[in-house]
């Protein structure tokens, strides 16, 4: 009985352990998002190698931007990095919103992740709340997209 007693506590001692690692790839959904931001595609520019964006401020706040992104894509009930097969050696570009409180982006995303197969993805951009520019920001604006 000993012995069965102490079989069971390595198992779940193992299962414990087990639980507590996580696939780096496997992204959480605990991005805190920017308030008031929206993020839309303009008619008919999605494919499989780009998109062009608007990026519109409905709200108090005012941010920054820049031309960095990630891309992941769904599958099964998680989103899912997608690897990078190159790099984007690019200048970094920041930009805030015109008068209208809007931004569009023309993002070609063919050199760093090659082209898209079919699914659902979605693109996150971080955001700089303008007022606090000296603290590094953890604001977050994305937009899902189905590439069919």
């Amino acid at each position: 009985m000993k012995k069965l007693l102490v079989v069971i506590y390595i198992v779940l001692i193992i299962n414990l352990c087990a639980c507590g690692k996580k696939n780096k790839d496997v992204v959480e959904d605990k991005l805190k998002i920017a308030n008031g931001v929206e993020m839309s595609i303009v008619d008919d520019s999605l494919n499989e190698t780009g998109i062009k964006i608007i990026i519109e401020e409905k709200g108090k706040e005012h941010y920054i931007y820049d031309n960095q992104y990630e891309i992941e894509m769904y599958s099964g009930d998680k989103w899912n990095k997608i690897s990078k097969k190159g790099n984007d050696l690019s200048k970094i570009n920041t930009s805030k919103a015109n008068s209208n409180r809007q931004l569009e982006y023309n993002i070609n995303w063919e050199k760093i992740y090659g082209k898209l197969s079919r699914g659902k993805y979605r693109i996150i951009k971080n955001v700089i709340d303008e007022k606090n520019m000296t603290e590094k920001s953890e604001l977050f604006v994305i937009l899902e997209f189905e590439i069919k």
